[in-house]
């Protein structure tokens, strides 16, 4: 079905520079009426970590950059879509040209940089029942005169303490933060917005793997942030075990992670040599002279 729709769409779109094209296959998938694919061979299905998915093409994130047309590309016969990504705040990407055809290779180079219409609070605020307060606290290191304020009741100082607003918070809605380790202590409903966590992923510094050991509901984009709010549909299990992980003194946490991940083998063994008890070394002098009050050593 995918084959039959480009070739007769394909003289059209090549006739319009690429991130052009892009818009148009958007615009005309999003007036498509949803419809249900022929049914695939079984033995094109696949298992993965629970999840069946009806064959083995998928769509990677990218393409439906904003989350506009997920039931529409499923209805062209992709076994999972992957969307966004979604950021917080709206970003431009990078400058244009930032789409490529190679067309001797029928691929397309996709460079757009995370473009991306971010959380639209002021939508948001408008789909919450009105004792709902939408508050905004960003990052201190960023600039407050670039984040968009509209749609939020009210906006924090970004060097405020964050503890004092996550006792009074209710809902937490973030993406990468660390306060969800803090607002995990309260067992309060976290709501993640991580549309772009394919990207994010491929960043070394994330030991965390989201799917598997993160807790709260994850969405991609402001509909399903309004859906789990207004629905009240919060995944709220796991926090114990989170908890855990991250904070707990037996588990070493994310040092231990931080080893296992970047492989510095004989880092411990050299730790050991210089600070372990067996051997004193610098440090037993340390306290012998400056704790236990003897004089230094002589000769």
């Amino acid at each position: 079905m995918i084959g039959s729709l480009f070739s007769l769409a394909k003289p059209a779109l090549h006739a319009l520079d690429a991130e052009t094209a892009h818009q148009l296959t958007i615009r005309a998938l999003s007036l498509m009426p949803v419809s249900t694919p022929p049914a695939d061979d079984a033995r094109l299905s696949v298992n993965v970590l629970d999840r069946h998915f009806p064959n083995p093409v998928g769509l990677a994130a990218g393409f439906d950059k904003q989350c506009e047309v997920p039931d529409q590309l499923l209805g062209l016969g992709f076994g999972f879509v992957e969307l966004g990504g979604v950021v917080p705040k709206p970003q431009e990407g990078n400058p244009r040209p930032r789409v490529f055809r190679l067309a001797r290779d029928e691929a397309v180079i996709n460079r757009f940089g995370l473009n991306s219409e971010g959380l639209d609070a002021a939508r948001l605020r408008a789909a919450l029942p009105a004792d709902h307060a939408l508050v905004l606290k960003t990052h201190p290191n960023l600039d407050p005169a670039a984040t968009p304020t509209t749609g939020y009741d009210v906006v924090v100082d970004p060097a405020a303490e964050i503890n004092e607003l996550l006792a009074a918070t209710d809902i937490l809605i973030t993406d990468y933060s660390s306060s969800v380790v803090e607002f995990a202590l309260l067992g309060r409903p976290i709501v993640l917005l991580v549309g772009d966590l394919a990207d994010y992923e491929q960043d070394p510094g994330l030991y965390l793997d989201y799917p598997t050991e993160m807790i709260g509901t994850q969405v991609t984009d402001t509909d399903g942030v309004i859906d789990a709010i207004t629905s009240r549909r919060f995944v709220l299990t796991g926090y114990d075990a989170f908890i855990d992980r991250q904070l707990g003194p037996a588990r070493g946490g994310a040092s231990q992670r931080f080893i296992e991940r970047f492989d510095l083998t004989g880092y411990e063994a050299f730790v050991d040599r210089q600070l372990g008890p067996a051997r004193g070394g610098a440090s037993q002098r340390f306290v012998d002279r400056f704790v236990r009050g003897s004089s230094a050593p002589t000769g």
